[in-house]
């Protein structure tokens, strides 16, 4: 089991049901590989880290390391930092996998 696994593994509902789908969308790009960083997933392309996983107490956190720099269709990214941005999802209908993918290819572009 890797150390994903076990982070994931070790969330309670309905963390863990997000963290999951999450993983799903992200994994589907081949081109990112899949770490444990700084205490949570990490999503790396050609060895830049691209994107992230963190639970918290509200929910989950989708993070794109240089979220600042691609543009947002739909205006979710938050944050304040010179490059990353994150979207919290307190519940798994929350995700829509069409646009986190849109945002991950242009976040891959990135690198």
């Amino acid at each position: 089991m890797s150390s994903t696994d076990t982070y994931i593994a070790n969330l309670a509902d309905p963390h863990k049901q997000i963290a999951e789908k999450l993983r799903s969308i992200i994994t589907s790009f081949p081109e990112l590989k899949e770490e444990f960083k700084w205490s949570m997933p990490v999503y790396t392309h050609t060895g830049t880290d691209v994107a992230y996983l963190k639970a918290t107490k509200a929910g989950v956190n989708f993070g794109l390391n240089r979220g600042a720099h691609i543009k947002d269709p739909q205006g979710l990214l938050e944050g304040t930092g010179a490059d990353m941005r994150h979207i919290k999802f307190s519940a798994s209908e929350q995700i829509d996998a069409s646009y986190l993918s849109q945002l991950l290819r242009l976040a891959i572009e990135q690198t």
